[in-house]
Formats: structure tokens, sequence, C-alpha cells
């Protein structure tokens, strides 16, 4: 599954940042596969950052690879088909800007991306994955995005590295990523089934609550099997004072039963007021925001799994992990239900109408959460379909990525 891809005709290959596989047999037979089914473009990943409209120098791949007639490459490449393979997260910002899905390939996870996660892949695979991805067309992604999607395939949570505390370096926790956020403004939020999810959920929808619970449920067991540990205590970011929790409902739903010994949804509160986090300005600032907010109703001990819905910056959580440590815990790990990504600045596409020209919206059935697309009257559309037929509008105006010989 790619944010804004339903269909990939061309594939972008970071020749640089993938130096390290050119030597591998199964990597170079993927690569000749890929370009017999697919356009593949080589490139230099210094010209990423070189040139902001996306120009480009093929990179020299006749050995020790061979592609017969090296490659063509077109004038005009459509974004939304396109698909940039990375050995590095650091193309991904200028990719998100062109509306480009990005793949991350790594043999070796955590992966350790930047501070503020904010240019995350659609992907996270290996070779063997990337082969199953795009040339036996599996669906693979983050799990939370896959299940509100409800479109099966494989997917994962993933151990993304270490999380640190802005104030105090030396306090940190794993943090697992099992989803995206994507905010409104982001021409990415319009299709994407897990942003829509999360929001219903603060809106305390019961399918939403159901839907999270189950992905949560999931979440813990790979989480589990990703860091080969087990947890001792479960536990959830606290609301604000006199504000009810959307996190408390799922926490406490039946569907975690099998984990009911360990979770104690009361264990962290919060002592004070503070302002809402968009609003305190720099992750430093954030972390200044809601330093002693938070308290223990009690002490701890071991390893704690740490529940959020959205993480941001970090700091709200990474100060509640503070207050686990300082209480006993030798360990936390946090396992948000999505991740913040940065507003791209991309070009948006046309909403999608019915006949009498109001937007349709993406809903979900309150019997299974499926979602669909809905408009006046009672007029909808299959989710799938209704994805396609928004991707496939070409609403983007002189919007053309060229690339030099």
């Amino acid at each position: 599954m790619f944010s804004l891809c339903t269909n990939v005709k061309s594939i972008i290959v970071d020749l640089d940042s993938l130096a390290s596989y050119l030597h591998k047999t199964e990597f170079k037979a993927a690569l000749t596969k890929l370009n017999q089914r697919y356009n593949l473009y080589c490139v230099s990943s210094g010209f990423f950052t070189a040139f902001p409209q996306f120009r480009t120098v093929m990179g020299d791949i006749r050995e020790p690879l061979s592609f017969s007639n090296n490659i063509i490459v077109a004038n005009r490449l459509d974004p939304v088909n396109t698909v940039l393979l990375a050995g590095s997260t650091s193309p991904n910002e200028i990719a998100h800007r062109f509306n480009i899905s990005t793949i991350f390939l790594t043999e070796n996870l955590p992966i350790l991306l930047n501070e503020d996660n904010k240019h995350l892949p659609d992907a996270i695979v290996d070779i063997e994955l990337l082969i199953d991805l795009l040339l036996n067309e599996k669906k693979i992604s983050y799990f939370n995005e896959l299940a509100c999607e409800k479109t099966g395939g494989t997917g994962f949570v993933h151990h993304i590295g270490e999380i640190r505390h802005q104030l105090f370096p030396d306090l940190k926790a794993n943090l697992m990523l099992a989803g995206r956020y994507f905010v409104y403004e982001d021409p990415r939020h319009y299709s994407h089934c897990l942003s829509t999810m999360i929001s219903r959920l603060k809106n305390f929808r019961p399918y939403a609550i159901n839907e999270m619970a189950e992905c949560l449920e999931v979440n813990i067991q790979l989480t589990q099997e990703e860091l080969r540990d087990e947890f001792d205590l479960i536990t959830i970011v606290p609301a604000k004072p006199g504000c009810e929790n959307h996190l408390d409902p799922v926490i406490n739903h039946q569907k975690l039963n099998h984990h009911r010994s360990k979770i104690d949804s009361n264990l962290l509160f919060t002592v004070r007021h503070y302002e809402k986090q968009k609003r305190a300005g720099s992750f430093y600032d954030r972390a200044l925001n809601v330093l002693d907010a938070f308290s223990s109703r009690r002490k701890v001990s071991g390893h704690v799994l740490l529940i959020d819905d959205v993480l941001t910056s970090g700091s709200t959580t990474m100060e509640c992990a503070r207050v686990l440590y300082k209480n006993g815990a030798s360990k936390v790990t946090i396992l948000p239900l999505s991740i913040m990504q940065s507003k791209s600045s991309a070009p948006q596409h046309k909403r999608l109408q019915d006949d009498s020209g109001t937007e349709f919206r993406l809903n979900f059935r309150n019997s299974d959460a499926n979602p669909f697309w809905v408009a006046s009257d009672s007029v909808f559309l299959d989710y799938e379909e209704g994805k396609k037929r928004y991707l496939n509008q070409f609403s983007y105006k002189d919007f053309e990525l060229e690339f030099l010989f």
C-alpha cells in the first residue's frame, strides 16, 4: 500500500544509498526483473538535494548490472504512479513534495530514522519483501494502515530506534512504528483510512474504538516479537485534567483481555494544566510545556509498554516515560497508533464529487468499520474504486519532473 499510489508504473532507484546492495546477487536479479516490468530510473541521491525540481543525472549501471538499451528516461513522469526505492530516508522529503511514494530497503532494523520521524517511507522491506511487494504484487505496509483499509496483506510493526527526552538526552525509550498520521491539509489525508479513523476515535465513535482495539491487540504481540521481550506492564498516556481519555476504552476493550493482567490504564495521571503542544513551538519548548505535568499512582518495575494515539514530537510520551523510570521501570517502549508526518506541499488533487457537485468524503460502516466514500443523496463509492478515481484525476497545473542527461 502506498499513500498516493494505486498503480506503480515507474521506479526511481537511488543508487548512492543502495551502494552496499550492488554486489548482492539477489538484489541485482531483483533490479533486472523490475526493469522488465516497470520504467526503472537509476539516479544519484545527491541530486535530490541539489535540484529542488527533482532534476537528476543518470547513474552508470552497465557494470556490474546489465540492462538492455541502458535506461530511457521520459521527459515527464507521472508522480502518483512512481515509487522511490532508497536505502536511506534522506530523499523522502523531496519525493513527498511531488506525491511520489517511497520504499525503504534495509536488512537491519531498527532503522534509526531522523529525530522527528516526519518523512517515513510507505514501506520498509528487505530484498525478499521487495520482491513480494513489486514483483509478486503483495500488500505490504504498516499494520494499522492495512487494517484500517481492510485490504488484507502483510502488516508490520517496526522498531525504528530510540527516542530521547528533549531535556534529558540520556533518557530514552524504544519507539515502534505501526502507522502514520497525516493532517487534514495534507494531500495524503483525503484517502488515508488510519488518519481518518484516529480522528473518529477522538470523537469516541464505537466502530473506531473497536477497530483500534483490534489493531492494538496485534500491535502488542508484534512488538513483543520484534523486541524479543515480554512486557511487565501496559499503560497509556493520560488525558488533561477534566478531559475524557479516548485511549481508555481502547486499552480496556475486551479484545485486549489476553493482556488484562498487565494493563493499568489509570497508572499515570496529569497533575497540572498545560497548553496544547502544537502551540508550544519547538520540540524543546514542547518538552518544557509538559515538564512535571504527570505523575504515577504507584511504583512499577520491569519493561513498561506506553500507548499513545499520535506521536508528534514525542515530548509528551517521553515525559510520561521519565515518570515511569522515576517510579521503577527498567525499560520503556512507546507504541503509538500512528506517527505524525510533516505536511506535504505537494499539489492537491481535485476532491471526488458526485453529479450534484458535492464532495465525497471518507467514512466507515458502523457494523465492521469497512471504509467507503459517501456524498449527497446517499451516493456511495467502494473505497478502492474511489481512491483509484481520485488519484487518476490529473489536477496538477504545469507540474513536471524533468530529467537531465
